[in-house]
């Protein structure tokens, strides 16, 4: 097991690894960003407070990708279940980056919405004239 508290250094360390624990959860802190470890096709857990990326966490739980864990117990346990169940980890690391391949391009269709706007704003005052 390995924690770290620096910033810059998860990314790599997340191709390293077989598991990702998403920090700031158990506590309210409001998680870190799921979307890097499903990056790396891992079994992602976290805590109850995932406030800051509430969205893609439930996805990732719906896609059997993440399990919410409730404390630290239950987070050995959850562990040490995916690590004796090798098929999980990588039916839930495959799933994870499944969920992450599909959001990809989200800047994209978000600037897209936004031109769109824009072009309709801009064609109302042109009729307003």
């Amino acid at each position: 097991m390995l924690i770290v508290d620096r910033i810059g250094l998860l990314g790599r360390l997340y191709a390293l690894s077989d598991i990702a624990f998403i920090g700031g959860s158990l506590a309210s802190y409001g998680g870190h960003n799921p979307l890097e470890p499903a990056a790396c096709s891992l079994p992602i857990l976290f805590g109850p407070d995932m406030s800051d990326f509430k969205q893609i966490s439930q996805m990732l739980v719906k896609a059997g990708a993440a399990i919410e864990i409730k404390d630290q117990k239950s987070l050995l346990e959850t562990v040490v279940e995916i690590f004796r169940q090798n098929k999980k980890a990588e039916d839930m690391g495959m799933r994870a980056y499944n969920v992450f391949c599909d959001k990809q391009g989200a800047v994209d269709r978000t600037l897209e919405a936004i031109q769109g706007t824009l072009e309709l704003d801009a064609s109302l005052i042109r009729n307003v004239q």
